[in-house]
């Protein structure tokens, strides 16, 4: 067993990169299970559920709880094959506990893939994440046991009925609260200027990562290296017709429920009306 971790932020194409890797060459492991919903969005299965370990949501200063043992589990389970594991983590990659394992981060440079990427983040996940899950429901009594600032708010959070993830981030960076207060039209505008200023950590942290420009290889293909195909010696390059698949979904999801195209991501206006559709959803 060999894996290969694909780091990713939210709505930055991560599930569907997984998929579109791990279909790509016989030497990875697929279940066949994964899933696209209606809005396009993909759910790729965690390959670490024989070890009870998830590690997508994970905070990033963790250390993942793999043994020796569960390595063994592993192995038995998925034999010669490799396994992509999706995640929002990032860190040293020998925190993983996974000998040998590769990683690769995927980043936008380009303005609009980035607000592309914000965009979808939200109609595909931030939209309905209003059901609470195990994982999170543990991360958030851990805050909670060492004294959160905001330890009241998220004690009310898990109410059932009252939890909402983008509640919870905002709770965790002063930055995206107004005056200590919730605001989701301060949240959505704060979120997106931490993700504009940081598409990609300088490579100094990154070391051992494999960084992949997404937004170039979903919308301007010409351009991709197949850096990917040559790191990991894939035999075929990534499907490009599950690509443009993806690309032409993403782009009707965008004009269907804001009426806006890729090229209105170009402008300032694009992020009014996002807040706009946002706050009569949520509101």
């Amino acid at each position: 067993m060999k894996a290969v971790v694909v780091s990713y932020q939210g709505g930055m194409f991560g599930e569907f990169f997984t998929d579109l890797l791990q279909s790509s060459d016989p030497k990875f492991y697929s279940c066949n299970n994964n899933f696209i919903d209606n809005r396009n969005r993909y759910s790729v299965p965690n390959y670490l559920d024989p070890i009870n370990l998830a590690i997508k949501n994970m905070p990033f200063r963790k250390e993942w709880s793999i043994t020796k043992n569960d390595i063994k589990i592993l192995n038995d389970t998925y034999g010669d094959k490799w396994i992509c594991l999706h995640t929002h983590w990032l860190n040293k990659l020998e925190k993983t506990n996974i000998p040998n394992c590769i990683g690769i981060r995927l980043y936008c440079d380009f303005i609009p893939d980035i607000n592309l990427s914000y965009c979808m983040w939200w109609l595909k996940s931030a939209l309905y994440g209003n059901n609470l899950w195990l994982e999170k429901q543990k991360e958030m009594e851990e805050a909670i046991k060492f004294g959160h600032k905001f330890k009241k708010e998220v004690e009310e959070l898990l109410i059932p009925g009252n939890f909402h993830n983008w509640k919870f981030i905002a709770y965790n960076s002063d930055v995206l609260l107004k005056n200590g207060k919730l605001d989701l039209r301060h949240f959505i505008r704060y979120k997106h200027a931490m993700i504009s200023e940081w598409p990609i950590p300088p490579s100094s942290k990154l070391s051992g990562w494999i960084p992949l420009n997404i937004g170039q290889l979903i919308h301007r293909y010409d351009k991709y290296d197949k850096r990917i195909e040559k790191e990991l010696s894939l035999e075929n390059p990534l499907d490009i017709n599950k690509i443009n698949s993806y690309r032409e979904k993403n782009l009707i999801l965008l004009k269907n429920t804001l009426g806006l195209d890729y090229e209105d991501l170009f402008s300032i206006r694009w992020i009014d009306t996002l807040i706009d559709y946002c706050h009569s959803i949520l509101e």
